[in-house]
């Protein structure tokens, strides 16, 4: 009972973040589109973002074609 009444506390001192938390749940993959656009924006202007041209890449299928999979080695340099 505690916590559900600590989860309602947090809810309600969080009210903005939470109603963002619920409405995203709705709606996943545009959330995921929502989210990797803002990424890439904002880490375009960084040197991986150059090297791998984040200011052109429109959808996640451009992403996997630029950033291919690589281990914490090859991307260590980054």
């Amino acid at each position: 009972m505690l916590a559900a009444v600590a989860g309602l506390g947090f809810a309600a001192v969080n009210l903005p973040g939470f109603a963002r938390f619920r409405f995203a749940l709705g709606r996943p993959a545009e959330t995921q589109r929502r989210l990797l656009r803002a990424y890439l924006e904002r880490n375009r202007e960084t040197a991986f973002g150059r090297e791998h041209g984040f200011a052109r890449l429109r959808s996640y299928e451009d992403f996997a074609a630029a950033v291919p999979p690589r281990s914490y080695d090859e991307l260590e340099p980054w």
